[in-house]
Parts: C-alpha cells; sequence; structure tokens
C-alpha cells in the first residue's frame, strides 16, 4: 500500500481518509526497521487519520522508528492470513525498532486474526479510546520489551498509559490455548545495571472487557507486568471486567529485579457468568 522507508527520514507526514487493502503485507507501513547502526533518522511527526485498512496480508498500519505518531479514527479490520498464525494485526508496532511519543486514540481494530493492537517497543505511548472487536489472539498488546529481540540495548520506557478503550468478544478458536484478553507487559525479564534509574509510570485505567471468551482456567484478563525497569508507578482502575473462568482477574509481575512502587488497585468491577 503507503510504504515510507527511506533513509534520510522525514517529518510532517498526514496520511489521511485512505483506503488501503489486498497488499502482501501492510496497507500503510511508515518508519524504518533494524538495530541503531542500521538506522539513520527516525520519521517525525506523522499522523494517520482517518484510514480503512482491511484484508492486508500481515497488518493494517505498521511503523518502526517514529517520533511522534498520531493514530486516531482509523479502522483496521479482517487484516491477516488465517493459515498463518505469525499474521494479523489491525495496527503494530515492529519489535526491531523504537517508536517514541505514540498516540493511538479512538480507533476500530477489529475481526483482525492475531492482535487488534500491538506494540512490542516504544517510549510514551498513550492507547485510549480504541474499540477491538473479535481480533483472535489479543484485543490490546503492549509488550513494551524494548530490547528489539537483542538487535539493540535496552532503552527506558516512559510512561503508559492504557485508558478507555473497549475489549470484546475473544475469539480463540485458532489459537486454543492462548492466555490473554488484554496485555500491558513492560520489560523482558532481563535486569540490567543500565536500567538502575528507570521510572515508568503505567495507568490501566476506565477499559472494558466484555465478553471474555476463555474457559480455561490458566489465564488472566489483565496482566500489567514491569521487568528489567527499576521503579514502576503503577494504577489499575475503574476497569469493567466481564469474564466467564480464568486463574486470575488482574496480575502484577514484578520479576526480573524490579519494584513496583506504590501499586494502586481500586474499583475494578467485576462481572462473573
Amino acid at each position: 500500500g503507503i510504504h515510507l522507508n527511506t533513509k534520510s527520514g522525514a517529518s510532517d507526514i498526514i496520511i489521511k481518509d485512505v483506503e488501503a487493502h489486498g497488499f502482501n503485507w501492510a496497507g500503510i507501513s511508515v518508519g524504518r526497521t533494524g538495530n541503531f547502526s542500521d538506522v539513520v533518522t527516525t520519521f517525525k511527526r506523522v499522523t494517520i487519520e482517518g484510514c480503512y485498512a482491511h484484508h492486508n496480508r500481515v497488518a493494517g498500519i505498521w511503523y518502526g522508528w517514529v517520533d511522534g505518531i498520531n493514530l486516531t479514527n482509523n479502522r483496521c479490520e479482517y487484516n491477516g492470513l488465517e493459515t498463518d498464525g505469525g499474521t494479523g494485526y489491525g495496527m503494530a508496532g515492529a519489535s526491531d525498532a523504537y517508536p517514541r511519543n505514540v498516540s493511538i486514540t479512538s480507533n476500530f481494530c477489529n475481526y483482525n486474526h492475531r492482535k487488534g493492537i500491538d506494540l512490542h517497543a516504544g517510549y510514551n505511548v498513550d492507547v485510549s479510546n480504541n474499540i477491538c472487536n473479535d481480533n483472535t489472539l489479543i484485543g490490546i498488546a503492549l509488550v513494551m520489551r524494548n530490547n528489539g529481540n537483542g538487535t539493540f540495548p535496552l532503552q527506558p520506557f516512559g510512561d503508559i498509559n492504557i485508558s478507555h478503550n473497549l475489549i470484546s468478544n475473544k475469539r480463540n478458536t485458532a489459537f486454543p490455548s492462548s492466555s490473554l484478553q488484554f496485555l500491558a507487559e513492560v520489560g523482558n525479564n532481563d535486569f540490567h545495571s543500565e536500567t538502575d534509574n528507570w521510572v515508568s509510570n503505567i495507568s490501566i485505567v476506565g477499559n472494558k472487557v466484555n465478553n471474555y471468551g476463555r474457559t480455561t482456567i490458566e489465564d488472566a484478563a489483565i496482566l500489567c507486568g514491569v521487568q528489567s525497569i527499576a521503579t514502576a508507578y503503577v494504577n489499575i482502575s475503574d476497569n469493567m471486567i466481564n469474564i466467564a473462568e480464568c486463574s486470575y482477574i488482574i496480575t502484577l509481575d514484578a520479576s526480573g529485579g524490579s519494584t513496583a512502587k506504590h501499586p494502586k488497585h481500586k474499583n475494578d468491577t467485576i462481572i462473573s457468568n
């Protein structure tokens, strides 16, 4: 579809009201991928708004090394190939990149073969007011390991906000062993000296998880993991979870030498059916 991937980078990019479908990779792609030595510059101040990216082989919208990207009011649906479990993202940030200052707001990411919204690494991320309905594996997955699968050194995470999203009707027929509907995992279980002064604020507030389709107990509706961060201030509150059966409603994992400082968990509503 639309593919912006120059070594010299670019700035002040607006992609608006575009329909992209039927492409072998992504409908819209911005930014290079690869380790530090391969990437000269990043794309700055990127806006993708009001686009309809559907029925693409891997993803609707894909982005890599960007600094300041605003994804808003897009519809990303039916992406991925059912015979390939590694495909199917509504919108995704590349695992071998380090996008900074990411805003993902008011999007519809539905019926994708793998995940609605996916981000493997980044700094300062806001995911709010999105609807992720009927995705096969996970509605929203912020893994945020920031190690690029080993292609570059660990990087700080900044502030992460996941708020007022609706995740519903998880399909699990293609991934019967998959465990999570909603994932916010920060770190990579590998604590290093360079992370000693890292401080991250993680907020998971006001989200709704409806018609959670899992029936096996090895499961969690919300997982917040804070690995390889010196200090994480965690706020999980005012979420509504409609769930059938699972091992844990909310899991807070501070392994890897991290400290979850003053974790707040309050006013969550849980409906078991």
